[in-house]
């Protein structure tokens, strides 16, 4: 069956068309938001200790609390393996309380990808068991470049839950058809901080459900690959900054730098206008 990562599959929520383009062609791309994340999330990982798959069985089997930083989780949905590792997520024996994302960008937002990847990651503990009934949803959006301190992932956490103490409830009022939009009829809670902005929600499994059950199809073979209708997309887009799209509706951002390596198997190589050499 099709083995899909969950980062690929939040991605469509974005422009499913970039995601199929990328299956179809070899092309690296360079970015500072990209060496921002990775650097941000390294430091994150850096903090915690080491634990083995049986010490975490253990735990669980004995209904102890768990804060498990780049958990790995796999599960089959509508005929597709799905697979990922996660920020940060809090058990309590088979209970999830609690995932984290964190993401590093210029723009302090929630996005419908951002919505979808913990949704995913809810799903997929759901079919290993885990009890969702409470779980909450958190995704922590930092400045590009910003630096970690010790500390700061904990913080984050606890903000989180006590942000959604007061009976945060999740509804689902979207239209019953067509491209799901994760953000419609979403309640959460922000928190604004100096150092960044935090949301919160419940997981809700219909939700969830409607959203993955959308983007599978197209791994599944039961649909063809949809377009963005956004014209600032596909301004920001490498593949079409590589002439490699046909669905595009406005032309690249003429920054864009990109090569092509020699070899028997040429990889386009696009630098963002961010880091291109101007």
């Amino acid at each position: 069956m099709p083995r899909v990562s969950v980062s690929t599959l939040s991605n469509q929520f974005y422009c499913e068309m970039q995601v199929h383009l990328a299956r179809t062609h070899s092309l690296r791309t360079e970015s500072v938001e990209l060496a921002a994340g990775a650097a941000g999330h390294a430091a994150f990982e850096a903090e915690a200790e080491e634990i083995s798959p049986e010490e975490i069985t253990r735990a669980i089997t004995a209904g102890e609390p768990l804060e498990l930083v780049e958990m790995p989780l796999s599960a089959e949905l509508h005929g597709v393996r799905l697979v990922g590792r996660a920020d940060r997520i809090h058990l309590e024996g088979r209970r999830a309380r609690l995932v984290l994302e964190f993401k590093f960008s210029g723009r302090r937002e929630l996005f419908p990808s951002h919505v979808v990847q913990v949704e995913a990651y809810g799903r997929m503990l759901e079919a290993n068991s885990f009890n969702t009934e409470r779980l909450l949803h958190c995704v922590a959006v930092l400045p590009r470049g910003r630096k970690v301190t010790d500390g700061l992932a904990a913080d984050i956490a606890a903000r989180a839950l006590a942000a959604a103490g007061e009976g945060l409830s999740a509804i689902d009022n979207r239209a019953p058809t067509g491209q799901p939009d994760p953000l419609a009829g979403l309640t959460f809670r922000r928190v604004d901080d100096e150092a960044f902005g935090l949301w919160v929600f419940r997981h809700h499994r219909a939700r969830a459900e409607r959203d993955l059950a959308w983007a599978l199809q197209y791994w599944s073979g039961q649909r063809a690959p949809e377009g963005t209708v956004s014209r600032g997309k596909c301004k920001a887009c490498p593949f079409n900054a590589a002439n490699l799209c046909d669905a595009a509706k406005a032309p690249p951002d003429g920054r864009y730098a990109v090569k092509r390596t020699e070899g028997r198997y040429g990889v386009l190589h696009v630098v963002q206008p961010s880091v291109a050499k101007r």
